[in-house]
């Protein structure tokens, strides 16, 4: 079973049993199964998962809370014990797991690594994706799906692939530009957008504020190929790509050509160079 397996079977049987023992009406754990699953749990752990978290470079002081609730959770499961108690302790347990699972994550993108599937990203891949992790994680997801997508050779359609790159920049952009940032900052906003910042009105608005002139901007757009002239918008033109191929079934080559524009347009708006 490879680490990305064992962390994902481990936190799924975690889950159902702490399911199962909320629905329990018994004061006291007494079912013999339910105790068997905590025992088999906590032994996965510490006998698979934890090495393999500690083989991506997660250390051990990290891992104390985790396993400090999953030891907890194996003393329970040797006697009959309060229904409470394991609620409790699978309460700490879940949200050690949230903890350990962004630790997780972060490792993942420092090697460059796709967590799901353990293939390396491309060196600029790795950089937008550990970037987009520390901003906003989901969106970071969203990418490394995209990603998957187009290594996949059984895929046999890259609609939602196309739809998944549009909502990662549409996302980035929503996050270094809110729309109550560019109304407070007096931007004009065209009837575009529909009463609401465009594509375009969003990316000039980050890039003015990083202090660059009209010309420096230029420059900046003319290295990711978009001159000031139609980068009204380069990344507007990107998001619109996107949105056609959500009605035309796109081919992989079709997204492999958006993803080049997303990748180029992210690295510029997220500062990697």
């Amino acid at each position: 079973m490879s680490g990305s397996d064992s962390w994902d079977d481990l936190t799924g049987r975690l889950a159902a049993l702490r399911l199962e023992v909320q629905r329990s009406k018994a004061v006291n754990v007494n079912r013999e199964d339910l105790r068997e699953q905590a025992r088999s749990i906590v032994q996965s752990y510490f006998r698979i998962v934890r090495l393999d978290l500690l083989g991506i470079g997660v250390e051990d002081e990290d891992l104390v809370a985790l396993d400090d609730a999953l030891q907890q959770l194996l003393a329970l499961s040797q006697g009959r014990n309060l229904r409470s108690s394991y609620v409790k302790a699978m309460s700490t347990a879940a949200r050690a797991v949230s903890a350990v699972a962004l630790l997780r994550e972060r490792k993942f993108g420092e090697r460059g690594v796709d967590a799901s599937s353990g293939e390396p990203f491309g060196e600029l891949e790795q950089k937008i994706y550990s970037t987009l992790l520390e901003l906003i994680p989901g969106t970071a997801r969203s990418y490394e799906q995209a990603v998957r997508d187009l290594r996949s050779d059984d895929r046999v359609s890259y609609r939602g692939t196309a739809a998944e790159l549009r909502e990662v920049v549409r996302e980035a952009l929503n996050h270094l530009a809110p729309d109550e940032a560019l109304v407070e900052a007096g931007v004009e906003i065209s009837e575009a957008g529909n009463g609401k910042p465009t594509m375009k009105e969003k990316t000039r608005f980050i890039l003015q504020a990083r202090g660059l002139s009209r010309s420096g901007r230029k420059a900046q757009e003319d290295a990711v190929s978009a001159l000031d002239e139609f980068t009204e918008s380069f990344v507007r033109s990107t998001y619109t790509l996107g949105s056609k191929t959500t009605h035309t079934p796109p081919t992989k080559t079709d997204v492999n050509r958006l993803k080049m524009y997303v990748d180029v347009a992210l690295a510029e708006l997220l500062q990697i160079h």
